[in-house]
């Protein structure tokens, strides 16, 4: 496994690059979304033979807001929603390395093998107690990934699955305003409650934003937000614009 991962690396004094790597499930099969156990941690030693450190949430704010202290080479590494494996698998090869990772759940689903009121087998979700377990350890960050807004359409019940949080054909402006962030507050309040654990990041389901997606979020206290897109990310001291809709 080669990282190209040469240009992740100072910027002066005010911009840093970091590279984010996305995750989804973490065990044996065969899908874009999966990787496995032995794959993953191969990833994990190439990093550190390499001279990685991952990096918090918290650090990269910390680094735009108070001038503070990144690593040399800094990365991200971020699963998205919230699976069992990511406690079962992932946690103790990061736990191995002391690496730390951020993970963004559908908090719909914590808990669930069953996809939301139906029968309908998915894979499954980390509960709370499994997510607390994480967080104590210090390397674990739990952040939203929507609370219903990641749907799956082949499960939904409606012809109108809202499989992202944009807009839906038909729905008025202030409609929309309204129940994206009602979504976005139940899965903030939740994550808070039941883990201790301020929301402070959110990765768009499917890398789907708008404008009206990214002010909801500043306005409720979201500082960090990741699309699918891919490139590099130049995080600034004291540009808290460069924290969002990171590739």
């Amino acid at each position: 496994i080669v990282f190209m991962f040469s240009t992740c690396i100072a910027e002066g004094n005010d911009t840093v690059k970091i590279p984010a790597l996305m995750y989804h499930s973490v065990t044996e099969g065969d899908s874009n979304a999966i990787i496995s156990p032995d794959n993953f941690r191969k990833h994990l030693n190439a990093m550190k033979k390499d001279g990685f450190t991952p990096v918090s949430l918290e650090e990269i704010v910390d680094f735009v807001d108070n001038g503070g202290v990144l690593p040399e080479k800094p990365v991200l590494i971020t699963f998205d929603d919230g699976y069992t494996n990511n406690y079962t698998e992932a946690f103790p090869i990061l736990s191995e390395y002391n690496f730390k990772a951020t993970i963004f759940a559908i908090v719909n689903s914590v808990g669930l093998d069953t996809y939301k009121g139906t029968l309908q087998k998915m894979n499954s979700h980390f509960d709370y107690s499994q997510g607390k377990t994480m967080i104590d350890s210090g390397l674990i960050s739990i952040q939203s990934h929507s609370y219903d807004m990641h749907q799956w359409p082949d499960f939904e019940s409606t012809l109108n699955a809202r499989e992202t949080v944009l807009r839906m054909q038909g729905e008025s402006l202030l409609d929309y305003v309204k129940n994206f962030e009602k979504d976005f507050l139940k899965s903030k309040n939740l994550i808070e409650a039941e883990l201790n654990n301020k929301v402070i990041g959110f990765s768009y389901p499917l890398g789907k934003y708008d404008a009206v997606s990214d002010f909801i979020l500043r306005k409720n206290g979201i500082r960090v937000t990741f699309s699918t897109s891919t490139g590099q990310n130049y995080i600034k001291k004291y540009d808290k614009n460069s924290l969002y809709n990171l590739n």
